[in-house]
C-alpha cells in the first residue's frame, strides 16, 4: 500500500524540515501545496524530495487540503501540519483502514505554557485515511462524517500554540464568523469562543461560550472541554452567579474528568478572593476540587491537560496549603508534584525546606 504525505503550508521554514524529518521515512511521496510563502519553505520542501504546487490562499482551509489530496498518487494519505513532529508512527498502522471507510484518529500532544511551565493539552485529529476521502468546512475542517473514525497508534507532538500570533487568531474569527452567519454550528460557535477568548476578549467569548453551552449535547466529545473553558472564562469575566451554577448542573455529568474539577478550584479561589467575607464558606471548596483531580488521576477517556489528575492539583494543594499556614501539609504537596518533574513544586519544597 503507497503512503502520500501530504501538507499545506505558507511561510514554515522555522518548522517544515523538523516535521519532515520526523516522518520522511515512513511514507512514499511527499506532496506539499504551498498558500503564498515568501521565505524558504518551497526550497526546504524540495530537498526532502516534495512536489510542490502552489495554491491561492482562499480563507478555506478543505478546499487546499483537498487540492493537497488531488496532487497525491497514494492509496492513502497522512496529513500533516508543519508544527508537527511525530513521535509515534509504523506503517503497520494502515493495516485497520485497508478495505474500509475509515479515518484514523491520532493523539496530538499540543503544547503551551501554564504557570511558566510547558504544559501539554491532548487531543485527538483525524490525520490518516483513504485517498478518496475528502476534508468538509473551510475551518475547523475534517473528513466527511461518511468516513468512521478509529484510534490509531500515532502520537504528534505540535508546539504551534506556544507563540501563536494574532494575525491567525484574527484569520480564524473572519473565517469562523462567515461560516457561522451561512449555518449556526455549535462546535463553530465553541471554536469562535475560544479564539476570542485567546485575544483576551472575554465578554464576546462569555457570549459565545454561553450560546455553544445551550446547544451542546452532552453527548458531544468536545463537550466537557466547552464545560471548561466556559468556567475558566467565567472566572475571566467574573460572573461568579453563572459559574457557580453551571458546576452545580455538571457536577454530577463528569465525576471523573480531571479538568473540570482543577477548573472548579481556580474558580472557588477566584470566587473567595474576590469577596472574602461573602464566600468565606467556599474556601474549603478549593482543596476538595484539588484533592479529587488526584483521586480520579490522569484519565485518557477525555481530550485533557497533562498533568491535570497529578502534579498540577498537587502544586496548587500546595500552595493552598502554605496560604492556610500548613506548611508541612504543603512540603508534603509539593514534594510529591516536584518528583513527578514539576519545576514550580521544585522551587516551593526548596523555598519552605531552607533553614530560617
Amino acid at each position: 500500500m503507497k503512503l502520500s504525505l501530504a501538507m499545506i503550508v505558507r511561510n514554515e521554514e522555522k518548522n517544515l524540515g523538523r516535521c519532515l524529518d520526523s516522518i520522511k521515512d515512513y511514507v512514499d511521496e511527499i506532496v506539499i501545496v504551498d498558500t503564498g510563502s515568501i521565505d524558504k519553505t518551497k526550497e526546504i520542501g524540495r530537498g526532502y524530495g516534495a512536489k510542490i504546487y502552489d495554491f491561492e490562499w482562499r480563507d478555506d482551509f478543505s478546499m487546499a487540503r483537498n487540492y493537497c489530496i488531488e496532487k497525491t498518487t497514494g492509496d492513502f494519505v497522512l496529513m500533516l501540519d508543519a508544527d508537527f513532529v511525530v513521535r509515534r508512527f509504523s506503517r503497520d498502522v494502515l493495516k485497520p483502514l485497508e478495505n474500509k471507510k475509515l479515518v484514523g484518529l491520532a493523539v496530538i500532544n499540543n503544547s503551551f505554557i501554564l504557570n511558566g511551565a510547558k504544559t501539554v493539552r491532548r487531543s485527538l485529529l483525524g490525520v490518516l485515511f483513504p485517498r478518496e476521502a475528502r476534508y468538509v468546512y473551510p475551518i475547523h475542517e475534517r473528513i466527511s462524517p461518511d468516513y468512521g473514525r478509529v484510534r490509531l497508534p500515532i502520537v504528534i507532538d505540535h508546539d504551534g500554540y506556544q507563540a501563536r500570533e494574532k494575525s491567525k487568531f484574527e484569520r480564524n474569527i473572519r473565517i469562523l464568523e462567515k461560516e457561522l452567519a451561512r449555518e449556526k454550528d455549535t462546535f463553530l460557535t465553541y471554536k469562535l469562543a475560544q479564539e476570542y477568548k485567546g485575544l483576551n476578549r472575554h465578554d464576546r467569548a462569555d457570549r459565545l461560550f454561553s450560546e455553544a453551552y445551550r446547544m451542546s449535547d452532552p453527548a458531544k466529545p468536545f463537550h466537557p472541554n466547552l464545560v471548561v473553558d466556559y468556567l475558566n472564562n467565567l472566572i475571566a469575566t467574573k460572573k461568579f452567579d453563572v459559574g457557580l451554577e453551571l458546576i452545580k448542573r455538571e457536577e454530577p455529568n463528569l465525576p471523573d474528568f480531571p479538568d473540570f474539577h482543577f477548573a472548579c478550584g481556580e474558580f472557588y479561589l477566584n470566587l473567595v478572593i474576590s469577596n472574602p467575607k461573602a464566600f468565606i464558606q467556599y474556601l474549603d471548596n478549593i482543596r476538595k476540587s484539588y484533592e479529587k483531580c488526584v483521586q480520579i488521576g490522569e484519565n485518557s477517556r477525555y481530550q485533557g491537560v497533562e498533568g491535570m489528575g497529578t502534579f498540577l492539583p498537587l502544586h496548587n494543594l500546595g500552595v493552598f496549603y502554605e496560604v492556610v499556614g500548613k506548611f508541612e501539609n504543603a512540603k508534603v504537596c509539593y514534594k510529591a508534584a516536584a518528583g513527578m518533574g514539576y519545576g514550580p513544586s521544585k522551587e516551593r519544597y526548596a523555598i519552605l525546606c531552607k533553614p530560617e
